[in-house]
């Protein structure tokens, strides 16, 4: 991986508070970094592709839920079978 991608990475875990895994990279830096690599064609062309996403299919359906209301007015679902 190259340096950008290393210190986005580290600034991803610092974001999350991880000083421990941070630590932990930063210690393998040299076996981890390599200024030279440039990624493939392929490589470029699958992170530029975009996903579809649409309201009339996977899990973007109309879904119907039943749910019940016990004695203390607390809600949950139950079958809808």
């Amino acid at each position: 991986m190259n340096s950008d991608t290393f210190d986005e990475i580290i600034s991803i875990l610092a974001k999350c508070e991880r000083v421990d895994l941070i630590a932990e990279l930063k210690e393998h830096r040299r076996k981890i970094v390599d200024d030279d690599w440039k990624p493939t064609a392929k490589e470029i062309r699958e992170s530029k592709k975009k996903e579809i996403y649409s309201d009339s299919s996977g899990s973007a359906e109309e879904e119907s839920l039943t749910y019940s209301v016990d004695q203390n007015g607390f809600y949950y679902l139950t079958d809808s079978d």
